[in-house]
């Protein structure tokens, strides 16, 4: 059964949409992966000093 322009059309526009949303979802990890790895390097900042002061005490 052949499909109608109109059929076609809100297909592709509902295809167009979901795309949007899947690149905009994309981009929202990477920038939280971006995130979680500049948090990361503050805490092993953070951290080194204290197991240094936890080794020299014990």
């Amino acid at each position: 059964m052949a499909k109608s322009m109109k059929e076609i059309k809100k297909e592709n526009q509902f295809l167009k949409r979901k795309s949007e949303k899947s690149d905009t979802a994309h981009t929202e990890l990477v920038d939280q992966l971006e995130r979680l790895k500049i948090i990361r390097e503050i805490v092993e900042k953070v951290e080194q000093p204290e197991n240094s002061k936890r080794k020299r005490t014990e």
